[in-house]
C-alpha cells in the first residue's frame, strides 16, 4: 500500500465512522469505518493516480446496489 492509497482509505474509514455512528450509533460507526476502508482503497486503485479534483460544497449522489437498513 503506498502513501495515496492509505490517504484514500483513511478518509474514506473516517468519513464511513462518522455516517455510521450518525445512523447506527457504536455498531455503526465500525461498520462505516470497515466500508469506507475499503471504499477509499478501491478509489484511489481504480483513479489509476489520476488527480480528482472536487470542488467544495459539490452535491455527490450515490446509488445502493441493495437495500439499506438501519436499525436504531
Amino acid at each position: 500500500m503506498n502513501r495515496k492509497t492509505a490517504e484514500y482509505a483513511g478518509g474514506g474509514a473516517a468519513l464511513g465512522a462518522l455516517l455510521g455512528a450518525a445512523f447506527g450509533g457504536g455498531r455503526g460507526a465500525g461498520i462505516g469505518a470497515l466500508a469506507g476502508v475499503g471504499g477509499g482503497a478501491l478509489t484511489q486503485l481504480l483513479t489509476h493516480g489520476k488527480q480528482v479534483k472536487v470542488p467544495a460544497e459539490t452535491i455527490l449522489n450515490f446509488q445502493l446496489v441493495q437495500t439499506l437498513v438501519l436499525h436504531p
